[in-house]
């Protein structure tokens, strides 16, 4: 019993380390269609000082599933309402007012990315 004590820990550590070593993909990933990969890090980085960290986890995952969505066919309607589903299912909320959070959230990205990209 005590080994696997001590081994949890040390598992989520290693969770939470991967993780952290991904988050953002999701963001940067929704930006790079249209613009080079320097303005959408600056916008990334722009938009986790604007939003709260909860906030941006959100959109990046949401970010993350749209984005394999989109790869797997889907167009870009059905796939961010089916990424859009799948996390407010996740979180227990309604996709409508979950939707409301992440225009806010969308509409300070876009913002963040017409900043560092010099069309501001």
């Amino acid at each position: 019993m005590r080994k696997r004590t001590l081994l949890m820990p040390a598992t989520m550590v290693l969770m939470m380390a991967t993780a952290h070593a991904e988050e953002g993909d999701g963001v940067t990933a929704m930006c790079l269609d249209r613009y080079d990969a320097d303005a959408c890090a600056c916008a990334s980085k722009a938009l986790r000082g604007e939003v709260s960290a909860e906030d941006f986890e959100l959109y990046d995952a949401i970010g993350a599933d749209y984005m394999e969505r989109l790869e797997a066919g889907e167009d870009m309607s059905a796939a961010w309402s089916a990424a859009s589903d799948t996390q407010a299912e996740r979180l227990g909320v309604k996709t409508s007012g979950l939707l409301k959070r992440t225009n806010a959230i969308g509409r300070a990205h876009r913002a963040a990315i017409k900043a560092c990209s010099g069309e501001d």
